[in-house]
C-alpha cells in the first residue's frame, strides 16, 4: 500500500470514529447529569420523608400531651366533686 492510501484511509476512518467518540461522550455526559439529577431527586425525596416523618413524631408527641391535659382535667373535675360532696355532707 501506498503511504498516500494509508493517510487517505485513516483520515476517512478518523472523522466517523471522531463522531462516535464525541456521541459516546455526549451521552455519558447526559447520563452523568441525569444521574445526579435522579439523585439529587432521591435526597430531596429522602429530606422530605424525614421531614413528614418528624411532623407525624410531633402530631403524636402533641396528641398524648392533648389526651395528658384532658386525662388531668378529668382528675381535676372528680377531686373537685369529691371535695364538694364532703364539703356539703359534713
Amino acid at each position: 500500500m501506498e503511504p498516500q492510501n494509508i493517510l487517505t484511509m485513516l483520515g476517512g476512518a478518523a472523522i466517523p470514529t471522531a463522531g462516535l467518540l464525541w456521541f459516546v461522550i455526549r451521552m455519558s455526559w447526559a447520563a452523568a447529569k441525569r444521574d445526579a439529577v435522579i439523585d439529587g431527586l432521591g435526597k430531596s425525596l429522602d429530606a422530605l420523608k424525614a421531614r413528614v416523618d418528624d411532623h407525624d413524631d410531633l402530631r403524636e408527641r402533641l396528641a398524648r400531651m392533648e389526651q395528658g391535659f384532658h386525662d388531668m382535667k378529668n382528675t381535676m373535675h372528680q377531686v373537685l366533686v369529691a371535695v364538694t360532696k364532703r364539703a356539703s355532707a359534713e
